[in-house]
């Protein structure tokens, strides 16, 4: 069996073609209150100049990343958004995995609240949390909250039963240990590969839940996946 890091949280991040936004997410998860952190990122054979700009950001940041707190691959082909995550997800070394949207933003207490939470329902296997979404700068933008989300183990387990999604994706930290039982993001379901992977976690027995506070913070713009397959482009 796989032995996982005990108390590290191991943080996946799926690039695409995301500088924009990538130093918002990364400088985000620097500054998470819970420090036993890995970051992963997965560049999905990005066409800009990712590989570059993330050595520099580590490079800047070199003080409070240690060559085991950061791991960057860069895939020789695009394999799409299911496979970069599940990539990522492999390399975790992590008691959990969390996701991370490359242009999304978490809360500094997001990880703490988590852990804190897994720690005390150690029968959960995968948590996520309210979210806002939000346009621009951050900083200057009036979050939109979330109303589609579920919250209690058995509403999520009858909404997936029925055929609905209510787990964000990039909000999720889980066990390490669900993941070697179940596995990561299946390619085939495309746009939907978010809902079948959290309905296959629920349809499998897995517990799941959602924290009801706002940890996580999705940012709304034209080049988004969500945006691009919605209008039939590509990841």
């Amino acid at each position: 069996m796989y032995q996982r890091i005990p108390g590290l949280v191991s943080v996946v991040i799926p690039v695409y073609n995301a500088l924009p936004y990538l130093e918002d997410c990364l400088d985000s998860l620097l500054a998470q209150t819970y420090r036993s952190l890995e970051i992963i990122v997965v560049d999905d054979c990005s066409t800009d100049d990712c590989p570059g700009w993330v050595a520099t950001w580590q490079a800047r940041h070199g003080k409070q990343l240690s060559a085991k707190a950061f791991v960057y691959l860069r895939l020789p082909r695009n394999v799409k958004q299911p496979g970069s995550a599940t990539c990522g997800m492999f390399l975790a070394q992590g008691e959990f995995i969390a996701c991370q949207a490359a242009d999304d933003i978490s809360s500094p207490n997001r990880i703490e609240q988590q852990v804190a939470y897994m720690r005390a329902n150690p029968d959960v296997d995968l948590v996520g949390t309210n979210y806002a979404t939000f346009v621009g700068d951050p900083a200057m933008s009036t979050p939109v909250f979330s109303g589609w989300l579920r919250f209690g183990r058995e509403e999520i387990r009858e909404a997936y039963a029925c055929g609905m999604h209510c787990v964000c994706d990039g909000t999720v930290l889980m066990r390490g240990t669900a993941f070697d039982a179940i596995g990561g993001w299946t390619r085939a379901f495309g746009a939907a590969s978010d809902f079948e992977f959290i309905a296959r976690y629920v349809t499998r027995g897995a517990i799941v839940e959602n924290i009801p506070e706002i940890l996580y913070y999705y940012r709304l713009h034209d080049g988004q996946t969500t945006q691009r397959l919605a209008r039939g482009g590509n990841w």
